[in-house]
């Protein structure tokens, strides 16, 4: 059976077994998102939004899709080895799309920020979930968010409360777990800053097993009046792994956002990220590094849309591309009739490390209003060969010289990592990658030298 056709068969199966439950505001929600994603379907090379992202993959892997939490780890299985070294915070666990607590922590927070499961905050936070969750998505013109309204079984839900500055960093950590066949799972998390509410969040994604995994992620981020976020994604999954993720933020006056995504591995890999500037100084800062080989492909799309004046934007999205992979960068600013006085900055970088190697790029402005500062610029290429040849006519060998320029290359986003924890395990991480000493690399990487 087609992946469409075993989903809506899915979700009717679903639908009865629901009984009172059909008259909540929630089930019509997912009503109406089955609905547009049967109209929409699966996307296809004709669509502009995918032109070059191949979704073969579900029709040619039978998924299941989740529908209930696992009973038991296999004796090998340790998920604190999932956790992030030296991490202070509080992690929130998520196996096969739902939330475990017996392999979560949660810090003490003085009891005002509200750390939550959907599940849990469907019936406690009932009035909130109906306020925000699908207030900004694009329901109708992705079948991935739609997919994800309709099947969604659980996810986080965090609010961070007025005037309320967190020390304590916030890690959901995703894991998909499929023992005997391939797995759909889809999470979705819901995070709302209160004014002058200041906090980091870190997302992370694994697979475990040979079997196959497909995770289907919608993130909703709502930063109102002076909030600030600092929002990490790192990914460096399995050669059975395929991840889209989609996270949508509402910027409201003077509203931060500090988003950096490093992605080092995955079979398959698609974010979206998108960010609406709706009040005035607010500002949004996207950085983004993907170091991919073999055959993995990830496409990195982006949108910044200026909705009022006085707002700044700048994005930096770099490349490495190794082996037959192919990355895919599509930027998009935005900048509407209304949104004078708009400040906006992208760059995407690419270095190929070898000739079967590819990238296509596609950065994009929009604009609607006269008085900007705007701009935007693509590079690709292979390393310079003249800066190897000065490093082996001082006796370093090729593949060290190679490093040195990929570390000054790419150490701008590294550093660009908030929390030292996570920033430490992407430096080992890059390192390995890079077939270097790791204390040896770390330290070149924290002096930013060559």
């Amino acid at each position: 059976m087609a992946i469409k056709e075993k989903i809506t068969d899915y979700f009717d199966k679903y639908a009865q077994s629901l009984n009172g439950e059909k008259n909540s505001y929630l089930f019509s929600l997912r009503k109406k998102s089955i609905k547009n994603f049967q109209e929409l379907g699966i996307p296809t090379l004709k669509n502009e939004e995918w032109k070059y992202t191949k979704l073969n993959f579900l029709n040619n892997i039978d998924f299941e899709i989740s529908h209930s939490s696992i009973e038991g780890l296999p004796n090998n299985i340790n998920i604190s080895d999932y956790f992030i070294d030296n991490f202070e915070g509080d992690i929130l666990v998520f196996i096969n799309g739902f939330f475990e607590e017996k392999y979560s922590r949660i810090i003490e927070n003085k009891g005002k920020i509200i750390i939550s499961s959907l599940n849990d905050a469907k019936i406690k936070h009932s009035d909130t979930i109906e306020m925000y969750l699908t207030k900004y998505t694009d329901e109708n013109s992705n079948p991935f968010t739609a997919l994800n309204t309709a099947l969604a079984n659980d996810g986080a839900v965090l609010i961070i409360p007025s005037n309320f500055d967190s020390e304590v960093p916030i890690h959901l950590l995703n894991i998909n777990l499929p023992l005997d066949f391939n797995l759909l799972t889809n999470t979705r998390n819901l995070v709302i800053f209160e004014k002058n509410a200041t906090a980091q969040l870190i997302e992370t994604s694994y697979s475990i097993g040979e079997m196959a995994s497909f995770h289907n992620s919608v993130t909703e981020i709502y930063l109102k009046e002076n909030s600030e976020l600092h929002y990490n994604k790192f990914q460096n999954d399995s050669q059975k792994s395929y991840y889209i993720g989609s996270t949508q933020i509402h910027q409201e006056k003077n509203s931060r956002l500090f988003s950096t995504t490093i992605s080092l591995g995955g079979k398959f890999i698609r974010n979206n990220l998108n960010s609406i500037l709706d009040g005035e100084q607010s500002e949004a800062h996207f950085n983004g590094l993907y170091f991919i080989g073999n055959e993995d492909f990830i496409d990195n799309h982006t949108l910044v849309d200026h909705a009022k004046p006085y707002c700044d934007s700048k994005e930096n999205y770099k490349g490495i591309i190794d082996d037959k992979a192919t990355a895919v960068f599509n930027g998009k600013i935005m900048v509407r009739q209304k949104a004078q006085k708009t400040n906006a900055y992208q760059s995407n970088k690419n270095i190929l490390l070898s000739e079967e190697a590819t990238i296509n790029t596609k950065p994009q402005l929009e604009i609607f209003a006269d008085d900007v500062k705007c701009s935007h610029g693509a590079t690709s290429g292979y390393l310079d060969k003249d800066a190897i040849f000065y490093f082996r006519s001082r006796g370093i060998d090729e593949n060290t010289a190679q490093s040195y320029l990929l570390n000054s290359f790419s150490s701008d986003i590294i550093e660009s990592v908030r929390n030292n924890a996570l920033r430490d395990l992407i430096k080992t991480k890059v390192a390995k990658k890079l077939s270097m000493n790791d204390l040896y690399f770390c330290s070149i990487l924290e002096s930013n030298k060559i």
